[in-house]
C-alpha cells in the first residue's frame, strides 16, 4: 500500500502542475437555459454532441442536482493533451460545427455560466472509461497557500480507501478557466450503487480514521454537488 501511495503521490504532483502530461483531459461547459427554452437547449446539445463525436471527441451531458442551481454540464473528454489539441483543431474546422455554432448563437436559448479544463491525475485513465458511469458526486477543494501538495497526497490516500470499499474515484486538477482547485469525483452506474458505496464509507473504520486526521487549515471544501447523465 505504501509503495502504491508513494508512486501515486509522485505521479500526481507531476501531473497536477503540468498541462502537458499524458492524462485524460476534460472541458466542462456549464449552461443555464433561458426560461421556457430547456428543450431547445437540449436539442442543440444533441446536435453538437453528434458532430463532436464524429471527430472522435467523447461527449457527455449531465443534469446537475443537489448542491447546484440545476444547470447543465456539457463535458468533452480527451485521452491526453495531444489528443485534445488534435481534436480541437478538427472540430474547429468542421463545416457542420461552424454552421451549428452560428445557428445556436443566433437562437440564444441558453447562457454559458462557466467553463473549465480539468486534468485527471491518473495517467492510465482514458475518455471511454466513463461510458458506463451515470451518476456522480463532486467535491471541490481549495488548497490553502503552500498546501497543494499536501491536499493531493491526502486525496490519493482517500482514493485508496474508497476504492477498497468499491468506489470509482477520479481526481482532477484545474487547468484553464480554473483557480487552482482540485475536484474529487465519486462515480457510479446508478444511484443505488452510489448509495451502497456511501453506506460502506459511513461504516468504514479506515475512513473514519482518515477524516479524524484531517487538518482543517490545509484546504477548504468550497463546493459539492451531484449530477446525472442526460439521455441525449
Amino acid at each position: 500500500m505504501q509503495k502504491r501511495l508513494t508512486k501515486w503521490f509522485l505521479t500526481a504532483l507531476a501531473l497536477s502542475f503540468s498541462l502537458g502530461a499524458s492524462a485524460e483531459v476534460l472541458e466542462v461547459y456549464n449552461w443555464k437555459a433561458h426560461p421556457g427554452k430547456a428543450q431547445q437547449m437540449y436539442d442543440t446539445m444533441a446536435k453538437a454532441k453528434a458532430i463532436q463525436e464524429s471527430v472522435g471527441i467523447s461527449v457527455d451531458v449531465f443534469n446537475l442536482q443537489v448542491g447546484s442551481d440545476m444547470t447543465v454540464d456539457y463535458v468533452l473528454r480527451f485521452d491526453s493533451m495531444a489528443d485534445w489539441g488534435a481534436k480541437k483543431d478538427a472540430i474547429n474546422t468542421n463545416p457542420k460545427w461552424m454552421a451549428l455554432w452560428a445557428e445556436s448563437s443566433a437562437a440564444g436559448n441558453a447562457d454559458l455560466q462557466s467553463s473549465l479544463v480539468g486534468i485527471n491525475l491518473d495517467p492510465s485513465i482514458m475518455a471511454d472509461d466513463f461510458d458506463n458511469l451515470v451518476v456522480y458526486n463532486v467535491f471541490v477543494w481549495q488548497p490553502s497557500p503552500g498546501q497543494a501538495a499536501n491536499l493531493v497526497a491526502r486525496m490519493i490516500e482517500a482514493k485508496a480507501i474508497h476504492e477498497d470499499l468499491g468506489a470509482r474515484i477520479d481526481i482532477y486538477s484545474e487547468g484553464v478557466g480554473g483557480t487552482g482547485n482540485y475536484h474529487y469525483v465519486i462515480s457510479a452506474k446508478s444511484w443505488t450503487e452510489l448509495a451502497a458505496v456511501n453506506t460502506r464509507m459511513s461504516e468504514s473504520k479506515a475512513w473514519s480514521a482518515f477524516q479524524a486526521a484531517n487538518d482543517p487549515n490545509a484546504a477548504t471544501l468550497i463546493r459539492s454537488f451531484s449530477g446525472q447523465r442526460a439521455p441525449l
